[in-house]
């Protein structure tokens, strides 16, 4: 009795499965996504069912923004129980976010209101409008298009030198895969995000794809220019592998601090202005640079400067171990103050209070006098007022 039960619980659960809309018998005879960068996008799909389909609709979804969009699809051909369907996007007032990874699946829709999903796909969205030219030695994969080979080679090779120089510092997770696209100027880098409206200047690393994108103009300075902004997108790519969806927990001071600290020539304009900021009194407090940098360029330049500064001393007093506390402590959710406390047993305020100290030179007992200094004169001026009146009376009186 026991097994015909079971028997007819197994043929009624797999009558409902079968039954279910979602796994009605549909097939996928082919679904293609062909795009034309920061122009069109085409999706295809032809599908066999023995259901009456009343329409499609497609679903994307970027890595970048993790925002689901959903397009209806138009109808071009039914041919018996086969459904082809197109959709197309406007990418220039539509865009995707350049330079990730995007899913997307379909919503079939039949007559009698059902709805089949579909198994996702994905595409990546990259700038197909150049020649690119590749080298690849794991994990690092250079694409460039315009330069001979022995360019890529160089570009190889400070990518490489990076990642041990970071190694070094501290320790992170490196990815299976790294792509570095080369533009030859920062005009071009900049064209590849259109409407977007983002200036990357120098370059930027999409963290979520393991992706570089870097301006490297053909001049004298150029290897040095690498040296510093390859090294320094780098890191922002291994600690988002370390790190991963709690990459956006560590203070934006330390992310770009650790990044600049990872260049092989740091930009000797930060020193001047670090320096320039200090004797005007103008330096920003660092706990105001935990969640974002001022918008203005004079303000985020300081605001980079001071970063550099902070963590090299950081990294100096407490060596890798202390930088490695700090990305941990902090990718577990502690705020600033906590964080460092945490992490170094020294809480931000002090930090940065030692910093100035040691690094800027800063005299924390010549700020008490000269917080002290105006009560001092008005007390002075208090006290000698009677005085100077009885000095008076006894010159009148002799």
């Amino acid at each position: 009795m026991n097994r015909r039960i079971f028997i007819i619980l197994l043929i009624t659960i797999a009558i409902l499965f079968i039954s279910s809309p979602g796994f009605a018998d549909t097939n996928i005879i082919a679904l293609n996504a062909d795009f034309f960068y920061n122009d069109q996008l085409i999706i295809t799909a032809k599908v066999q069912t023995d259901e009456d389909l009343q329409g499609a609709f497609v679903f994307l979804r970027s890595s970048d923004t993790e925002q689901t969009f959903r397009g209806e699809m138009q109808s071009v051909s039914v041919i018996g129980n086969r459904y082809t369907y197109e959709y197309i996007q406007d990418l220039a007032q539509d865009p995707l976010p350049p330079f990730s990874n995007v899913e997307y699946w379909l919503e079939l829709k039949t007559e009698d209101g059902k709805n089949i999903t579909t198994p996702k796909a994905d595409f990546f969205y990259y700038d197909n409008l150049r020649d690119w030219q590749v080298i690849e030695e794991p994990p690092m994969k250079i694409l460039w298009y315009d330069g001979d080979v022995n360019y890529a080679l160089e570009v190889m090779d400070v990518a490489r030198n990076g990642l041990s120089s970071i190694q070094r510092l501290i320790t992170l997770q490196i990815p299976e895969h790294i792509e570095v696209f080369v533009y030859p100027d920062t005009y071009s880098l900049e064209e590849t995000y259109g409407s977007d409206g983002r200036r990357l200047a120098a370059g930027h690393a999409q963290t979520q794809t393991g992706v570089i994108l870097l301006a490297l103009p053909n001049s004298p300075d150029a290897q040095r220019i690498m040296e510093r902004r390859l090294p320094h997108e780098l890191m922002h790519i291994l600690l988002y592998q370390t790190t991963g969806d709690k990459y956006s927990n560590l203070p934006v001071w330390l992310k770009e601090g650790l990044a600049m600290l990872a260049e092989q020539y740091p930009d000797p304009d930060y020193e001047v202005l670090l320096t320039e900021a200090f004797q005007s009194d103008e330096l920003i407090p660092m706990d105001t640079l935990c969640t974002t940098f001022p918008q203005d360029q004079a303000g985020a330049m300081l605001a980079y400067a001071q970063s550099a500064s902070f963590t090299r001393y950081l990294y100096q007093r407490f060596g890798s171990s202390g930088l490695d506390a700090l990305v941990n402590e902090y990718a577990d959710g502690k705020d600033c103050q906590f964080g460092a406390q945490a992490a170094l047993g020294v809480n931000m305020n002090d930090l940065e209070r030692e910093w100035g100290e040691d690094v800027l030179g800063a005299n924390p007992s010549s700020d008490v006098w000269g917080n002290l200094l105006p009560w001092l004169l008005l007390v002075s001026l208090v006290l000698a007022l009677p005085l100077l009146l009885t000095i008076i009376i006894i010159r009148k009186k002799s």
